[in-house]
């Protein structure tokens, strides 16, 4: 981001709905729809609707697909990291590998199982996580305390956006004998999870 800031752009990296230091609300709202919206408002707000360049990684280029189908005018490019298409994710849903990888998807589905899990043993389950998807050797201890320190907020795990965005993926996901990916937008998820979409605007 210092770089980015140097070439002229401001970076932001905000944290979503549900995250702390954000506010945790057990009722909130955490859907697609609102975080889409709530990217499209920061947009607005920060460069008075001028398209903006978004980067999102992960649940956060989830999140830029919906940004680019909803608002289209917001965006002037857009860079989408480690999760593609939908579509594709329902096709991919049929491979076995991809299915292993994904384990957490349905883990995180469970009840009251995946808050206990994630958070015994000072969060062992995020360094397992780590060392399953990054490459081997690589270690960012001061990034994964953060996470870990995130998660021990009073709320973080319970029912709220940390962990349990997933039944909206599983909701949302449909694969059929054709492979083909069919959507349903609920309003209102009492399970539910985010990541951050990076947004870039012109200073």
């Amino acid at each position: 981001m210092p770089t980015l800031a140097e070439a002229g752009f401001r970076a932001v990296a905000p944290y979503l709905r549900g995250y702390p230091p954000t506010e945790i609300p057990r009722d909130g709202f955490y859907d697609m729809g609102t975080l889409a919206t709530d990217t499209a408002e920061l947009i607005r707000g920060l460069g008075g609707g001028t398209p903006a360049y978004i980067v999102g990684q992960d649940w956060g280029a989830a999140i830029t697909y919906s940004v680019l189908a909803a608002f289209p005018e917001l965006v002037r490019r857009a860079v989408v990291m480690a999760v593609p298409h939908r579509a594709q994710v329902a096709r991919s849903m049929l491979d076995a590998k991809h299915v292993h990888r994904s384990f957490h998807w349905w883990f995180f589905q469970l009840a009251d199982l995946p808050e206990r899990a994630v958070a015994e043993n000072d969060f062992a389950f995020v360094d397992y996580l780590w060392e399953y998807w990054t490459s081997p050797g690589y270690r960012d201890a001061a990034h994964i305390a953060d996470i870990k320190r995130m998660l021990s907020e009073p709320g973080a795990l319970q029912a709220t956006a940390t962990i349990v965005r997933y039944s909206i993926g599983a909701k949302a996901i449909r694969v059929s004998r054709t492979s083909d990916a069919r959507w349903i937008n609920p309003s209102r998820c009492q399970r539910s999870r985010s990541a951050a979409a990076t947004t870039y605007a012109r200073s």
